[in-house]
């Protein structure tokens, strides 16, 4: 349906609304005035009888008693004509108009006249009472407008549901059932009306949107299966390199295993020579250490692997040992650091996840310190907390968006970085997985990551 169809039975509407609010007014103003209206009637009825009456008098006809016999019949009257001493007419029983007035019920009489007239050169004395309108043939005929005005109402107002109905209870009926559809993802069904109203002009659009969501899905799932396909060919080939790489670590160790056996006969060869078998203990050591590294990084490639075991891990040695790593970078870029801590901070926690985390907090810091800043790592204990507090300089903080910082695949656009974007988001989901907490602020003039960490991790023995 079209505008013009539209803007048709909205006039409808409001005119037949117009209609019955003017019907209810004229029949309140009718009840209202219903006495007025009773004695205005049986004026003009008394006005009309008495005039009929004289017209018969004045009239030619010589039986004039027949005349008034059919006037009666049509009107309740009592009269007495007289002409002289003879009696044209009478319905009373005598003809003494001062004996007439005294023997006749005023009360019943709604008019009441005695009077000379002339016609045709005969003089008439005339006596006349109208009785008065019948009150039950009045209010019967009252009964039938009223009737008559509520049949024409109750018309209107079937005529205002079915237009309401047609206009509104029906789109909005149609727009429920779309909706829905809409819900249970039926969107082939969702159909878009007859624009008869505003509610189905809603339809329409409905429809519209479920056919281009519905396209859109469509489209998604297409991309979808590509993309599953091309994580799943992706994840074949990670798990190659993982093999490969676990295969290399495994022939790493075996060297180094060799390497273990000739330093300890070197230990036995060299146990005269002091200053020989401390050079060989401190080789021993740094063999000891690589293989205890690629003992953890097996860990982290068995991806069957549910749960790392926590244990108790000292967080200052943890750091001081990464922070030896990383000391000629920040020297080389003149970067001021310093670690605030106490001497030992016992915490329950995965060791090889310890050393990420601190690891990505000490690379960011190498990689986003501006050359010259400062850089302080600060750790300590506050209710059962660890408190991890880390911060830089920056050359400029608008560069960061601090609400996306711990996205996946984020960082800041800086073209002298070689970020991946997953130190962050590492970070983020290691603290949170041993139930800490950790943000990322402006702070004086640079940021500051803060990282809480339980000393104890529930339901870790």
């Amino acid at each position: 349906m079209n505008g013009l169809n539209k803007q048709r039975s909205r006039f409808i509407f409001f005119a037949v609304v117009a209609v019955y609010i003017v019907l209810i007014i004229l029949l309140n103003v009718f009840l209202l005035n219903i006495p007025g209206i009773y004695q205005s009637t049986a004026e003009d009825r008394a006005a009309t009888v008495k005039t009929d009456i004289l017209a018969v008098l004045q009239g030619s006809n010589p039986d004039k008693s027949v005349a008034f016999d059919a006037l009666r019949e049509e009107y309740k009257f009592e009269l007495v004509v007289l002409s002289g001493d003879t009696t044209i007419y009478s319905t009373m029983p005598i003809d003494d108009f001062n004996k007439l007035d005294g023997i006749i019920d005023s009360e019943a009489l709604n008019y009441q006249e005695r009077d000379s007239y002339v016609f045709n050169g005969t003089d008439y004395q005339v006596w006349m009472a109208i009785y008065k309108y019948s009150s039950q043939s009045f209010f019967e005929l009252i009964l039938y407008i009223v009737i008559g005005s509520v049949v024409i109402l109750s018309g209107l107002i079937i005529v205002l549901i079915f237009v309401m109905f047609r206009s509104l209870i029906s789109p909005l009926q149609r727009l429920r059932d779309n909706i829905f559809k809409l819900k249970e993802y039926r969107l082939s069904e969702v159909a878009a009306g007859n624009a008869e109203s505003e509610y189905d002009s809603i339809s329409e659009e409905l429809s519209h949107f479920s056919a281009d969501l519905e396209g859109k899905i469509t489209t998604f799932g297409v991309q979808y299966s590509q993309l599953e396909r091309e994580l799943k060919s992706k994840h074949e080939q990670y798990k190659d390199k993982i093999n490969l790489v676990r295969a290399l670590i495994h022939d790493i160790k075996s060297p180094l295993s060799i390497e273990q056996m000739q330093i300890d006969q070197l230990k036995i060869d060299l146990r005269d020579d002091e200053q020989q078998l401390h050079r060989v203990e401190l080789l021993q050591k740094s063999v000891d250490k690589i293989m205890n590294e690629m003992v953890d990084v097996l860990k982290i490639l068995d991806i069957n692997a549910t749960q790392m075991t926590k244990q108790e891990v000292d967080l200052v040695a943890t750091s001081k040992e990464l922070l030896r790593i990383f000391l000629p970078v920040f020297q080389e870029q003149g970067v001021t650091y310093e670690l605030i801590a106490p001497p030992k901070m016992i915490i329950k926690i995965n060791a090889i996840e310890l050393k990420q985390i601190i690891h990505n907090i000490l690379s960011n810091a190498a990689q986003y310190t501006k050359p010259g800043g400062i850089f302080e790592l600060d750790l300590y204990e506050d209710n059962g907390q660890v408190h991890i507090t880390a911060y830089n300089d920056v050359a400029d903080t608008k560069a960061i968006d601090f609400e996306r910082v711990f996205d996946l695949f984020y960082y800041a656009n800086n073209q002298d970085n070689y970020s991946t974007g997953i130190g962050m988001f590492t970070i983020k989901n290691m603290v949170e997985a041993n139930g800490g907490t950790c943000s990322f602020a402006e702070y004086q003039d640079g940021v500051r990551l803060h990282i809480t960490l339980p000393l104890v991790v529930e339901g870790i023995a």
